[in-house]
């Protein structure tokens, strides 16, 4: 008789991807980072609230508000750790074309989404359990019951599989990596208002409240959690069953649905075309017309999505947010949509252009374009023409909020279209060039947008909280104060939206307010645009790998 065959528990995914891992260098690095930050923070949590020579007396109670700030700290750590160790873990699959390989391997589109995701897991859980030793300690200073300690450990780890299971589905349905993470990001803002985000509240609320309110919260918050992790990996096999790995979906779905309603209201329209798409062949710059042409985001169509994804909130939010009867209200309402409007461009921007270089790297395209007969300056420039497309798409919206800001408090200072206008020339071409020379250094995708995000996130936050810094450390002079004014670009945004306001085009008399600080500031980042371009141009034939010619 024939003995049927053993059922087989190796996860070759799985151990295949927790060996890559271990043999990156920068696994450990991260592990590191993280947990130096988790603890360094966590003392200086305790030793800023209780001092040295804190007695017993002193510390008693006050365990519930520390275990609520080191769990709020891990839970927004996790939201912004989990999507950059998740966003690869298809979409390079299918970025380096070998998720067809995957696909046609004995092991079903089940097996690899789950050994995926818990190859994922396991350093995440690692950054969990980093925690555990110090809301442990909280649970000493008193204040925190065993059934609540356990209560907001067991939240904090479905939190944990809840957000990763998002970012394997986000994975699973964008085309690149960047792609995946930036939506993984923009879902896990919205995703945990309906689940994990509002039910991770009750648990945090219930430590001062009555022991059947943490339980009831707990359970809401647990049961959510499995049913949105399973709803989100079900999602995810459907996706990569169905979708094969050279599937053309480089639209997103936002951009789709945008595409059915005006394709509905031109139908009523009776079939109007405003352009049609000119075919030829490049004439004497190939690259620039395949940046322009044949890539998603340097083309007409794509471009008009954008502006429209783009321009709409701002037609309806900003006549909205004047329409309210609070002055205060409304300047700082348009103040706030100036600001998203700006870190949503510079954001854009800063992802295409750091996947100029590095997308073609990845896709293992790039020895293929160096052959071309074209200098490295050229490469790189023709390359850019995409972004430089891009660029004066985002200022669309941003000069009409300006133009808006302008017709709203008319007569307008002159002061404030030429900061405004100088903003528009400055900041767009500094943040192209960095992103672009980060790319150049980067050897994926994925790493080059993380890097130019977080160079960029830690350089505007720091030159805006540094003075603030300072001035609680009692550190502060007047050539400190006009430096960080110099440095800081949400300052140079808050003082430009002031002068709308002012009609008699002066500035009011401040030390911060003062034209000689602008033109510091503008002066600055124009200095910092030549040089960041120069450091991409010089020795790119080397950057880009390219061999050089003799003599």
């Amino acid at each position: 008789m024939r003995r049927l065959p053993r059922p087989s528990l190796r996860l070759p995914v799985l151990v295949k991807d927790l060996t890559e891992q271990a043999a990156q260098r920068r696994t450990y690095i991260i592990r590191f980072v993280y947990g130096l930050v988790l603890f360094t923070s966590s003392v200086g949590l305790f030793y800023a609230n209780l001092g040295v020579r804190a007695t017993a007396r002193q510390t008693l109670g006050r365990g519930a508000t520390y275990f609520a700030i080191l769990l709020t700290f891990q839970i927004v750590a996790m939201y912004l750790v989990i999507p950059l160790l998740t966003a690869g873990a298809i979409a390079a699959e299918r970025q380096r074309e070998t998720l067809v390989l995957l696909i046609l391997s004995p092991l079903t589109p089940w097996q690899i989404v789950l050994q995926k995701y818990l190859s994922r897991m396991a350093p995440v859980l690692t950054f969990v359990f980093l925690s555990f030793p110090l809301l442990a300690i909280t649970y000493t200073f008193g204040g925190v019951t065993v059934a609540e300690l356990l209560l907001g450990i067991v939240v904090l780890i479905f939190v944990c599989l809840e957000l990763g299971a998002f970012g394997i589905m986000c994975s699973a349905w964008c085309t690149t990596t960047a792609g995946a993470l930036g939506a993984t990001y923009v879902g896990s803002l919205l995703f945990p208002w309906f689940c994990s985000g509002v039910c991770c509240t009750l648990p945090a609320a219930g430590l001062w409240g009555a022991d059947y309110v943490s339980h009831v919260a707990a359970i809401v918050a647990v049961g959510f959690c499995v049913f949105s992790t399973a709803a989100c990996l079900t999602i995810a096999e459907s996706v990569l069953g169905r979708v094969s790995a050279t599937a053309n979906r480089n639209v997103p779905p936002l951009f789709r649905l945008i595409d059915r309603f005006f394709e509905a209201l031109n139908l009523r329209a009776g079939g109007v075309v405003l352009w049609r798409d000119r075919p030829g062949l490049p004439a004497g710059e190939p690259i620039r017309w395949r940046e322009t042409r044949k890539r998603s985001f340097g083309t007409l169509r794509y471009l008009i999505r954008i502006l429209l994804v783009m321009e709409l909130p701002v037609l309806v939010l900003a006549p909205a947010i004047r329409l309210r009867a609070d002055p205060a209200i409304q300047d700082r309402g348009i103040l706030l949509l100036l600001g998203l409007t700006w870190m949503s461009a510079i954001l854009l921007v800063a992802v295409f252009a750091a996947s100029v270089v590095s997308q073609e790297r990845s896709r293992q395209t790039l020895i293929a374009l160096l052959t071309c007969p074209l200098s490295g300056r050229h490469i790189l420039e023709q390359k850019l023409a995409g972004v430089d497309r891009l660029m004066a798409v985002l200022a669309v919206p941003l000069l009409s909020l300006i133009l808006f800001e302008c017709w709203w408090h008319w007569p307008v200072s002159a002061t404030y279209l030429l900061l405004s206008a100088l903003m528009l020339v400055v900041y767009f071409p500094c943040v192209k060039w960095l992103a672009a020379g980060l790319g150049l250094r980067m050897r994926t995708q994925l790493l080059a947008v993380v890097v130019t995000t977080c160079v960029l996130v830690v350089w505007i936050a720091g030159t805006s909280l540094a003075l603030p810094v300072l001035n609680r450390l009692h550190v502060e002079t007047s050539a400190i104060r006009e430096t960080m004014f110099v440095l800081s670009p949400i300052d140079v945004l808050r003082s430009t939206q002031r002068t709308a306001l002012d009609a008699a085009d002066q500035i009011p008399n401040s030390s911060l307010l003062q034209y000689r600080p602008f033109a510091l500031h503008f002066a600055c980042y124009a200095g910092l645009w030549f040089l960041l371009r120069q450091g991409c141009l010089r020795n790119l034939d080397r950057r880009l790998g390219r061999v050089p010619q003799p003599g």
